[in-house]
């Protein structure tokens, strides 16, 4: 290990903090900048043209207020890995699907 790190890889006491993202004052600059522009009349005034636009069957107006509203979908088939990790898991540990242990 280094003599920054000690034996769990954790950092030692009296490590100097790293520089930190070089960009995040400005950054942070741009957002108020944004935030102070708009009011919340027009952030409602653009959901009501997005919900307008995807009525009107506008695929990506849709898309972008479900992922707003709703969260970004989740793909069919990770749930089934989990289903699977979850079982082989079950089974290293010794126990049935639902987590209760074997009777021997």
């Amino acid at each position: 290990m280094s003599r920054l790190r000690g034996p769990g890889g954790r950092f030692l006491p009296g490590t100097a903090p790293g520089p930190g993202n070089p960009l995040a004052a400005h950054v942070h600059e741009l957002r108020v900048a944004l935030l102070e522009a708009v009011t919340p009349e027009m952030i409602a005034g653009v959901a009501k043209v997005l919900v307008r636009e995807a009525l009107q069957g506008d695929v990506a107006a849709a898309r972008v207020l479900l992922d707003r509203l709703l969260g970004p979908p989740v793909p069919a088939d990770l749930l089934e890995q989990l289903s699977v990790v979850q079982e082989r898991l079950a089974m290293m540990e010794g126990r049935d699907g639902n987590g209760r242990g074997r009777s021997k």
